[in-house]
């Protein structure tokens, strides 16, 4: 009925809009942590192996080539963190979606499970298709 009037009466109006201080200062700080964002954030990863014994390096490396060479289009990362070797697959942002992918390779990495670790925002499919 409004939308009628304003057709029939021909009256033109003229909108300001006088924005909220703490809405422009809410803006504001959500386009400084939109800056600032490194691409890292929270999330989990699936430990695939982890050792400190005298060949743990070569082990290692035998764990991520096998990984690799199994599902190539997923993230594989080779930790030291003295005196441990670590290595972790996946940049997963729930534990749901890692610990789906957990089920989908624990018959070739049955000691495999899912830690929370610091991951890149990146969305990595990880069928192997």
């Amino acid at each position: 009925m409004v939308f009628m009037l304003g057709i029939c009466s021909g009256v033109k109006g003229q909108v300001s809009l006088f924005p909220d201080e703490k809405v422009t200062a809410l803006v504001e700080r959500q386009q400084q942590i939109v800056s600032s964002f490194d691409g890292k954030s929270m999330g989990y990863r699936v430990q695939l192996f982890f050792s400190s014994g005298s060949n743990s390096r070569e082990q290692a490396n035998r764990v991520k080539n096998e990984f690799v060479s199994k599902y190539p289009k997923m993230s594989v990362y080779m930790v030291f963190k003295e005196p441990n070797f670590q290595v972790l697959a996946g940049d997963f942002r729930t534990r749901a979606e890692a610990v789906g992918f957990l089920r989908e390779i624990e018959s070739s990495f049955p000691q495999s499970f899912v830690v929370k670790d610091e991951i890149s925002y990146v969305r990595h499919e990880y069928n192997n298709d």
